[in-house]
């Protein structure tokens, strides 16, 4: 492997990392969040909705990015 080819791997590796940990975070702070700001449990839904369309919609664009910088 070049060493561009490991710095992309690096890259993408982290960037996967980092998704479980957001969803991770984001499932132990629900509650707390729920309780502080009197949320019921369907706005908490929501809010979870919210933020995997959210991460897979920037899946998408960085994929187009990725493929239009790549060539």
């Amino acid at each position: 492997m070049t060493g561009r080819q490991i710095a992309a791997l690096v890259v993408l590796l982290a960037s996967q990392f980092m998704m479980a940990a957001d969803f991770s975070v984001l499932n132990v702070a629900l509650p707390e969040v729920g309780t502080s700001l009197g949320f019921s449990t369907g706005s908490l839904q929501w809010i979870t909705t919210s933020f995997a369309l959210c991460a897979a919609g920037c899946t998408l664009v960085f994929g187009r990015v990725g493929d239009y910088v790549g060539r």
